[in-house]
């Protein structure tokens, strides 16, 4: 018999075993059952910047904030959501995401908080607003009837479909994407022996009309943009000009730092960088685009020339200078032969 009551006693504590481990599966909820984590899905979104001339993924090293906006499968905006990379912690960053399960379209402008507040976005309404009408403008100053642009924040954009499942776990939408701003050096070397230069003996901008993008970062028509330097200084450098017979000088040097927004092949009006003297008589005029692409390289012959101007984003040009007059006159011939990138380029399509 109590062998019996026993195997009675067993079956009991069986079933309230069962019935306790029932209830906290129907708990999920609990502050019993969080100790493991509930059992309602978790949504993130993550961020992916490898469309660069490394080819790895440089998030963590370059961005520093992220503008998301959701919106549904009918095209209708939901929510967004601001934050801030912590550099300490972006090679684990993701950004969590309170929305129901379901199909979305997610589209990311990074770069939008850094501190310069260069772009404008419109003020979207949910439950109507559509992601056609999410533009981004660069901001511009009117100076001598020109539409003027200096320094700006390092923009990225990127739209992916994710669909968050009603599914247990945690589930992570990655939004890879495109940067749309370049830096851009110019160096003008004096090759006339110990002959100064000043900053203000030149002006050195670019033109181009690229400054709204529409949510799929396409350009879309604009007014044509002066970008001009946000840094410039002057140096010196020992050069030996002919090495047979040793000759060499000091040759003073004028470095120009400048950003502009994102190069798109064929568009509507050229990108061109300009040159002119302190009066702002022109001296020399290139096209950037196609001289850019001269210098993709051997081993980048094969890719397509926009995933090239993508993926590259910092431009090196050196100009050499001639003196054209006498000796008190600043050089005002530029050489035919420039580097880019570190390749020689004899230039052809340009305006003297």
């Amino acid at each position: 018999m109590k062998f019996l009551a026993d195997i009675r006693k067993m079956a009991l504590s069986s079933l309230g075993m069962l019935a306790v481990f029932t209830f906290l599966l129907a708990s999920c909820d609990s502050e019993i059952y969080d100790y493991e984590g509930d059992c309602t899905p978790k949504f993130k979104v993550g961020f992916r910047y490898d469309m660069n001339m490394k080819f790895v993924d440089a998030f963590s090293t370059e961005v520093k904030s992220v503008s998301l906006f959701v919106f549904d499968s009918n095209g209708k905006f939901v929510k967004s959501y601001e934050s801030t990379v912590d550099a300490m912690a972006a090679n684990d960053y993701l950004l969590d995401v309170d929305l129901a399960p379901g199909k979305y379209s997610l589209l990311a402008w990074c770069g939008l908080n850094d501190g310069l507040n260069s772009y404008d976005v419109p003020s979207l309404t949910p439950g109507s607003s559509t992601k056609q009408e999410l533009k981004n403008t660069l901001k511009r100053q009117s100076a001598d009837g020109k539409a003027v642009v200096g320094e700006i924040d390092q923009l990225y954009h990127g739209m992916v479909d994710a669909v968050f499942p009603d599914e247990e776990g945690v589930h992570t939408a990655i939004v890879p994407l495109t940067k749309d701003t370049n830096r851009l050096k110019v160096i003008l070397q004096n090759l006339s022996d110990n002959q100064s230069i000043k900053i203000d003996d030149f002006k050195v901008f670019v033109t181009a009309e690229n400054g709204k993008m529409d949510y799929d970062n396409s350009l879309m028509a604009d007014e044509l943009l002066t970008y001009e330097p946000y840094f410039s200084q002057v140096g010196s450098s020992e050069v030996i000009v002919n090495t047979r017979a040793g000759e060499q000088g000091t040759y003073n040097l004028l470095m120009t730092e400048m950003n502009f927004a994102r190069l798109v092949k064929n568009w509507n009006t050229p990108y061109k960088l300009h040159i002119t003297d302190a009066e702002g008589n022109n001296i020399i005029t290139v096209s950037l685009i196609e001289i850019f692409l001269l210098v993709k390289g051997k081993e980048n012959q094969s890719m397509d020339d926009q995933e090239y101007l993508d993926r590259e984003d910092d431009f090196n040009m050196t100009f050499f200078l001639y003196n054209n007059g006498s000796e008190e006159e600043t050089g005002t011939f530029i050489s035919a032969e420039i580097i880019i990138n570190g390749w020689k380029v004899v230039l052809q399509d340009v305006d003297f």
